[in-house]
């Protein structure tokens, strides 16, 4: 009885180890096949976000950035199939389940969504702008930001 027992803890332990290794050879690199790039003010100290406070910056859980900054995401239109890329990969929802979480947000008077812009020229000029500004843009269009912008690498 004593050796399964100890057994299993063997087995518990070699498990803990095997999941701790994998995590970090995950952790190490960021995605990078994502049809979209997130960009935020030159002025931002960050560079890296995970995809978890990203969420919680777009969703407005977290409305500053860690240094007391004001969090100004913006998003693309709803119709926009960057928009719904970004939704599905960063916020792991669907675009339904975006404008529903907004809904009830906004009827029970607890937020209201980050502002929508027409066009990524528009995000990256509105980035450019506001310090605490957030917001993506496709992949393709990445060889053209100005210098008030840079991107924001997402770690998984």
């Amino acid at each position: 009885m004593r050796a399964s027992g100890r057994s299993g803890i063997l087995a518990g332990v070699l498990f803990l180890v095997a999941a701790a290794a994998a995590s970090a050879a995950g952790a190490s690199g960021a995605r990078t096949d994502y049809p979209f790039i997130v960009v935020i003010n030159r002025s931002n100290p960050d560079s890296v976000m995970t995809r978890r406070a990203l969420t919680d910056l777009f969703l407005k859980h977290v409305r500053q950035w860690d240094r007391g900054l004001d969090a100004l995401p913006v998003d693309l239109p709803a119709d926009s199939d960057i928009r719904q890329e970004f939704s599905r990969d960063v916020l792991e929802r669907d675009m339904s389940a975006v404008m529903g979480y907004w809904r009830s947000q906004i009827f029970s008077g607890r937020g209201v969504p980050p502002p929508e812009l027409a066009t990524p020229a528009l995000v990256v000029s509105y980035v450019a702008a506001n310090p605490g500004a957030i917001g993506y843009i496709p992949r393709d269009d990445a060889d053209t930001l100005p210098a008030g912008v840079k991107t924001l690498r997402i770690d998984e």
